[in-house]
């Protein structure tokens, strides 16, 4: 979408498939029905289910040999519970993820090019994607702290490129992520932090676009990663 391509271990294995939910409207035919599963296993791939839920399975699976390249069926977490979704269009459980909803406005369609010809596509705008990594970097923990450092790695990667050609839509879809209360903020202080620390010049960067882009500016003096 940007016109670069980044070295390859900037990649994660993992691949996520968000539904909107209720959060963000999203059209389909009434009569649309998918069983996932079904979908998965003709992939002939070895991919298993990571668990069940009931007679219900869970909204992730897994390689047996390759235990970080994953499935995983995502959903914007819109009450208190953990507990996955069962959706039945798509014949699957989705599992609910904390600000996901964020990442899921203003998406984008593009094409993928494959032996069997293009596909269309719905991705994040990759200025969300990119403040959206920083939000969750904190989120992760225990033997997803590989897939936070990647996280990190491609926040970083989307916000040099912004900040070389259009600081102020990688800035005007920050300020709508930190309007959503103080949650939002200090996670993404924790982002900002780790930022700071492996990304010092880019971090320092980041804090001269944002008194550019607005002189009064409360931030400048301490930083919002102090």
């Amino acid at each position: 979408m940007l016109g670069v391509r980044w070295k390859d271990q900037l990649g994660t294995e993992d691949l996520g498939f968000a539904h909107a939910g209720r959060s963000v409207s999203v059209a389909l035919p009434t009569n649309f029905s998918l069983n996932t599963q079904d979908v998965v296993r003709s992939l002939e791939m070895g991919f298993l289910p990571a668990s069940t839920f009931g007679k219900v399975f869970g909204g992730s699976f897994v390689h047996p040999k390759q235990p970080e390249f994953r499935l995983d069926f995502l959903t914007a977490k819109t009450s208190e519970s953990d507990a996955p979704i069962f959706n039945e269009q798509l014949g699957t459980s989705l599992q609910p993820l904390p600000f996901l909803y964020y990442s899921l406005e203003e998406v984008q369609q593009v094409v993928l090019l494959s032996g069997l010809g293009p596909v269309f596509v719905t991705v994040p705008h990759p200025a969300r994607y990119a403040v959206h990594k920083l939000l969750v970097f904190g989120e992760r923990s225990g033997t997803y702290l590989g897939k936070a450092r990647k996280d990190l790695d491609q926040a970083a990667a989307l916000i040099e490129w912004y900040l070389n050609n259009t600081p102020n839509t990688l800035l005007d879809k920050e300020s709508l992520l930190i309007g959503q209360g103080k949650g939002w903020q200090k996670r993404y202080k924790t982002g900002l932090m780790a930022l700071a620390n492996s990304y010092g010049q880019l971090y320092k960067r980041l804090e001269l676009a944002r008194v550019s882009h607005d002189p009064g500016y409360a931030g400048a003096e301490e930083g919002w990663a102090s």
